[in-house]
């Protein structure tokens, strides 16, 4: 059978670099809104009034929205590379890893510091509204939420900026595919099409609760990965080990699982309490894009259950005795790994 050659490190993208800062400095030669770049640097869209609940400046949604992610993602993309290509190379130099295994370090490197902070953010996000740590009653205090406040349109746009550059890398091959590839391939289409749908059928805030557990739990995965590849002492990576695996089945399935079944269950009558039998058209728009949320999401539900499939069989393997590795990698890397062993 024929194999595929893993992506060649070319080094750090000091072209990349490049970009990000004369797109900043173009803009602060004329720091207004009348520099035409300044839709890509700062929010659109601020409303005259104020959030109810935080005090907070509110924003609404429109086109010039996309230029904000589009250049938020080319810094995500600036982020990755300096993660891997700087700090992670160096970190694998000093903690002795070696071959193949440096590049599934300095990307699982990636993935946890990036996961880690947008979780982090996240949470302070979720703080400053009704449904602190995940009260589903305040999805629908305000709904239909048209508008929201800066830090939450920050960290949409921002995570939709990461999840453009996610499936670029996948779509273009930048990095190494996996066993799993056709189903982290569809994970990223569901991902797309959810992102606007979300957007456009003001369900931001049901997004947020789904949008946190899966961003700790994706940190966490990426960590233990970086830990295994760090060293195979069970007494070090056990613990970690099973500490992923408990806020998986958490965050991903229990919180995840109450998120799914509130939008099941509590949407529908909001939108028909919220527009009512008179504005038809708008109510029948929020009927048609939440029942394209459910499908989209309902999909993301099928694709986490695969995944942990994967994972409670890594915790039989580990019961008898094995040490717990990513069975997603391709048997390229494994032949690589034995090379370099």
């Amino acid at each position: 059978m024929a194999t595929t050659t893993p992506p060649q490190s070319t080094g750090p993208s000091y072209t990349l670099y490049a970009s990000v800062f004369a797109v900043l400095g173009a803009y602060y030669l004329n720091p207004t809104e009348s520099n035409p770049l300044h839709p890509f640097i700062h929010l659109s869209y601020r409303e005259p009034t104020l959030d109810s609940f935080s005090g907070e400046p509110l924003y609404n949604k429109g086109p010039k929205d996309l230029l904000f992610v589009l250049y938020y993602g080319l810094i995500l993309f600036a982020a990755r590379d300096f993660t891997r290509q700087i700090i992670g190379r160096t970190l694998a130099h000093l903690l002795g890893i070696k071959g193949a295994t440096v590049e599934k370090f300095t990307q699982q490197l990636w993935q946890g510091v990036y996961f880690a902070f947008i979780s982090a953010f996240g949470l302070f996000v979720m703080s400053k509204t009704p449904m602190w740590y995940f009260r589903m009653p305040g999805l629908f205090e305000g709904f239909p939420h048209k508008t929201i406040i800066a830090p939450f349109k920050v960290f949409y746009l921002l995570h939709s900026g990461n999840w453009i550059q996610q499936a670029a890398v996948t779509f273009l091959g930048l990095e190494k595919s996996r066993s799993d590839n056709f189903v982290m391939s569809a994970h990223h289409i569901v991902t797309l099409l959810a992102i606007p749908t979300v957007y456009l059928a003001h369900m931001t805030h049901f997004a947020l609760v789904l949008i946190i557990p899966h961003d700790i739990s994706d940190s966490l995965l990426a960590f233990a990965k970086c830990i295994s590849y760090t060293t195979k002492n069970p007494i070090i990576s056990m613990p970690y080990f099973a500490l992923f695996v408990g806020s998986w089945i958490y965050f991903r399935h229990y919180i995840g699982g109450i998120t799914f079944w509130t939008l099941l269950t509590k949407y529908g009558p909001a939108i028909t309490e919220a527009y009512g039998w008179q504005a038809e058209g708008e109510r029948w728009k929020a009927v048609g894009l939440h029942g394209a949320v459910v499908g989209l999401f309902g999909a993301l539900q099928v694709m986490n259950a695969y995944w942990l499939f994967l994972i409670l069989r890594l915790v039989a393997r580990a019961l008898s005795g094995e040490v717990p590795t990513d069975e997603r990698e391709s048997d390229d890397e494994e032949v690589e790994e034995k090379k370099n062993a």
